[in-house]
């Protein structure tokens, strides 16, 4: 019987330890939230290769949120640091609700870099990440959000109040909006006013 003593490299993130072998991703300064349902749920099999890149906290479904302040305590470790960056793997459709979650994170002011998940993709489109996600390495697209560049979007409160307290007009409301061109107004908001004035 002879004896051969065989040799493991580990890749160079990895710590060892002699009770645990702890993973530390390289982009554990990035939020990814993914909505599963988008485009014919392409977002399911990015997951992993997500979870591998960011670490498997950083990773949520906005569809799957019930407890904003769970959520919250998960994700702790990304509150107040400056250099947070957000993907967002959905459509313009869901991208208003990733924004309110970031509010209510308290992670208002981080970089956020859309992933075209969804039907509709304008913000990604012409923010430069493409109109639509057709397989390309998400490798390259993390390398990309963490080295892009950061432009402002614009993002306002506006308040409808009713002042005539007649019965079938809408109540006091608050809307928050989300531009991505200044000089077109949302048509929620012009409905809303429309209704107000009748």
């Amino acid at each position: 019987m002879s004896e051969s003593i065989q040799t493991l490299l580990f890749p160079p993130n990895i710590k060892r330890s002699k009770e645990l072998v702890q993973y530390n991703a390289p982009y554990s300064h990035i939020l990814v939230v993914l909505n599963k349902r988008s485009g014919g749920w392409q977002a399911v099999g990015l997951e992993k290769i997500f979870y591998r890149l960011v670490g498997r906290q950083n990773v949520v479904d906005i569809t799957e949120i019930n407890d904003v302040q769970h959520l919250s305590e998960k994700l702790k470790h990304l509150i107040g640091r400056k250099d947070v960056k957000v993907i967002a793997g959905c459509g313009d459709g869901t991208m208003a609700s990733i924004f309110a979650l970031l509010d209510l994170l308290g992670l208002t002011g981080a970089p956020l870099a859309p992933l075209a998940l969804g039907t509709g993709n304008e913000l990604s489109g012409i923010s430069g990440w493409g109109r639509a996600y057709v397989g390309e390495p998400i490798e390259d697209f993390v390398e990309n959000v963490d080295h892009g560049r950061v432009l402002n979007v614009d993002r306002w409160n506006i308040e409808f109040k009713n002042k005539k307290h007649t019965p079938n007009r809408i109540s006091e409301n608050d809307l928050r909006v989300t531009s991505w061109f200044s000089i077109v107004p949302h048509g929620a908001i012009l409905v809303q006013q429309h209704v107000l004035i009748a």
